[in-house]
Formats: C-alpha cells, structure tokens, sequence
C-alpha cells in the first residue's frame, strides 16, 4: 500500500494574487498578452528588445556512451557522432549554402559525452577533438559570426560524478530518499538510467567550479539544460526548500552565469531565466492536448517576441514537419535542427 506523505513546514514567504481587468479591444488572449509582457518588462524581467539575429537554430551531438568489443571483451567506450572538426564543416556548408545566421548548441563534449557528470572538473572528450578542438570551434565561430552555445548540465548528476556527495548535494523527497530524475525505454516505458537531482546550492557550485576550470577553452557562450524547463523542490529535513524558494535561489545561479559569459541559452523558457537569455530552445509550439483545452494559441510566443530568440523542437525530428515549420514562422520561431555527423546507425 501507499502512505500519504506531505511537508512538514508551511511555505513561509508572503502569498499574493494580483487581478488585473482587460476591456475592449484588450479583452482576448492578444490583449492579455500585451498586459503581460508590460509588466515584464516594467519590473525588468524582460529585455525590451533582443541584440540576436533571427537565425537557424542547429544542435549537435558530440560524444556518446557505447558498449564496445575487443579480443573478446566488453567495455563501455566513446562513439564520436560529431567531432569539432566535423562540426566546423557543418557550419562552413551551412554559410556556403546561404545561411547568414547560425546559433549552434554542442551537447556531449566534455565529462563522458551525452550523459554528462558533474563538473567538479572539465574533461573535454578526445572523441570530440580535446581542449584544442573546442578552442578552434569557438575561435572559428567567433570568426565567422556564429553563436556557439557549449551545454552543460548542473541541475542533474549521474550517479558515479566525481565530487558528488549524496547527503551533502542531492535533494531529497518527502520521504527521505534521494530524488531523482528518470528516462525511459521508448518502447516499453520502462525506467532505463536515472540522475540525481541537485540542491540550488550545489548547482551553483558546480556552475563556479566549471567556470573556473573552463576558462582555458576561451568559451563565450553556454547552454545550460533543465535549469529553464523544470524547477525542483528539496525536502530534505531541517533544511526544506520549497519550489519557490528554489526559483529565488536559481537567481543567484542565473546571475553569475550571466556575469560569467557573454550568452545564455536555456531550454523551455520558465519566466525567471527571460532576464538572462539570449537564446530559448525547445520552446512549446503546440498545446498540451488536454480534452479540457479548446484550441492552441501562442500567448507565450506573444509575449517574448522581439525580447529574446527562440526555437522549437527540432524540425528534423518531427512527425509533420512541414506543419511545424509553418507553425514556426506563424509563432515568429526559428527553425532548428538536431544533427549528428555519424551515420544514424550508430
């Protein structure tokens, strides 16, 4: 059986409601919109208007995990999908073909690839090209007008990440246990790896950490996952910190990250990271599908547009794309692609 579980302390910050009435020609969702974003933008948590070029949105994949054979034995062993070198003939091909304006995200490049650990240390994967590799790829971006946005994942931790402490730095559900976040088997939905979810405070640190170690890579740009899309409570007794408290104290992440690099990229787009992005990838372009819900409307796009660049699912990759790139130009979204230079059968 289940036992129901919930926290043991109030919330202890001030509750308020704020009522604001739309008439006229302001009473739809476009007027709402217009509201919205005013406030925004009045209570500096919005930029009035973007420094970025509309431009293809192109991710890359680096490195990869992969089980591997030799004389017999099995060992897990780095697959390199897209190597800087590769990536700068992407981008090179890319301009030759008319693409004046290229925001590029290079994910599994450092700390064991796609399924990154923690950054208590920068490890660039040789697979991709090493420290010298990123360097060339940021120099020629920088060359060529290309923002390169280089991910990395601090609000997550694989389980054997150098430096992580389980009590110390892992939040903590109702019930004590570890929390985390799973991935499933597309196939049969089951549970297939997980990662730990970290305190705000840790992830800070992390962040501290790899700016530190990263500085040699001359890195203009970030992309920092999960942070924009999901916030995390931590319930962890005598120290609980609830979702909001969690926002405020993803701030101070925010704000350092900003004083630390020229751009920012976040996936989804939560409204506390707008004041720092540059860059929004994975943006929602479509409803949630819910039978309570008549129709979609794009009230968030409405409300951001010129403030910051955005994206949305990768075009390649969708069931229709035809019918989202039209959405995309519609919802004023730049087109993205998710690539790799390996063959798909890796």
């Amino acid at each position: 059986g289940r036992v129901m579980s919930v926290q043991n302390t109030a919330y202890s910050g001030s509750l308020r409601l704020r009522y604001s009435f739309l008439d006229a020609a302001d009473a739809d969702y476009s007027g709402m919109a217009r509201y919205y974003r005013g406030y925004l933008l009045d209570a500096g948590l919005l930029r009035e208007k973007s420094d970025a070029p509309y431009a293809l949105q192109l991710g890359l994949l680096g490195a990869v995990d992969k089980r591997k054979s030799l004389l017999g034995f099995q060992y897990t062993g780095k697959e390199t999908l897209t190597d800087t070198d590769q990536a700068q003939e992407i981008l090179a091909q890319l301009q030759s073909d008319g693409v004046s304006h290229l925001a590029l995200r290079y994910a599994g490049w450092f700390n064991g690839g796609l399924n990154q650990s923690l950054p208590s240390g920068v490890s660039v994967e040789s697979a991709v090209g090493g420290a010298k590799g990123i360097q060339a790829l940021q120099s020629y971006c920088t060359q060529n007008g290309i923002s390169l946005y280089a991910e990395v994942r601090l609000m997550t931790a694989t389980a054997d990440s150098k430096g992580l402490s389980r009590f110390r730095m892992v939040a903590r559900q109702i019930d004590q246990t570890n929390a985390k976040v799973y991935t499933y088997d597309t196939v049969t939905q089951k549970e297939t790896d997980y990662r730990f979810i970290l305190k705000p405070a840790a992830a800070l640190h992390f962040l501290e950490r790899f700016t530190a170690k990263s500085s040699r890579l001359s890195l203009q740009g970030l992309a920092i996952s999960e942070i924009g899309a999901a916030v995390y409570a931590d319930y962890t007794k005598e120290a609980v910190s609830d979702r909001q408290s969690a926002v405020t104290m993803y701030g101070e992440l925010l704000k350092t990250a900003a004083d630390s690099y020229d751009a920012l990229m976040f996936d989804g787009g939560n409204q506390y990271v707008l004041p720092y992005a540059a860059q929004l990838d994975s943006v929602a372009f479509s409803g949630s599908g819910f039978a309570i819900a008549d129709r979609s409307v794009p009230f968030y796009q409405m409300v951001i547009h010129g403030s910051v660049a955005y994206s949305g699912s990768p075009l390649n990759l969708s069931a229709d794309p035809q019918a989202d790139l039209l959405r995309c130009i519609e919802y004023g979204g730049q087109p993205a692609f998710l690539l790799m230079a390996a063959d798909g059968a890796v």
